[in-house]
């Protein structure tokens, strides 16, 4: 699951949008880390026992979002926040909330796939395309390859070099 606090997901395309989802914790330290962390307070300077909470019930609230997103079908949740409170004196309240959607790859590099097949034939019809039968070389040998060729509409040939291993496309 992607979860990001961007509008979108770099290198994705949005296909749908199922709505808000969020992921809600309350929770509380025990009578022993209230008063740990009252002590501290004294001193100033941070309170690892709070830092702790806060820190696992943000962990455990996105869990539950994207718990949620996943329920809804969603692959990813975008504009993500946190919201937090405080619940009595003792309890803390955090919330995970987004958009859950449907994303799927897209951009440029979906465009990398095209352009390496597309340059792949170029390079096809320059490197190997000639007239092998016109070769003085004797390894050159027609082979029974005949096809169209979709970018001329004209009848070629395969021909084959069986010492380099290398095949050219001929015009009938």
């Amino acid at each position: 699951m992607i979860v990001t606090t961007t509008e979108n997901v770099p290198g994705h395309n949005v296909t749908a949008v199922l709505g808000q989802v969020f992921g809600v914790v309350v929770r509380s330290r025990g009578l022993g880390g209230n008063i740990t962390a009252g002590l501290r307070s004294i001193v100033g300077g941070e309170i690892p026992e709070y830092t702790k909470l806060v820190e696992d019930a943000r962990r455990h609230a996105i869990d539950r979002m994207i718990q949620n997103a996943t329920v809804m079908g969603a692959n990813a949740v975008v504009m993500m926040r946190f919201d937090s409170g405080e619940i009595a004196q003792a309890m803390n309240e955090v919330v995970a909330y987004g958009t859950a959607v449907v994303v799927d790859a897209a951009g440029w590099p979906m465009l990398i796939f095209p352009a390496i097949i597309v340059a792949g034939i170029v390079f096809e019809r320059v490197n190997y395309r000639g007239n092998a039968s016109n070769t003085t070389d004797p390894n050159w040998r027609p082979t029974n390859e005949r096809f169209l060729d979709e970018a001329t509409g004209r009848p070629v040939t395969v021909w084959f070099n069986a010492a380099t291993g290398e095949r050219r496309y001929v015009d009938d």
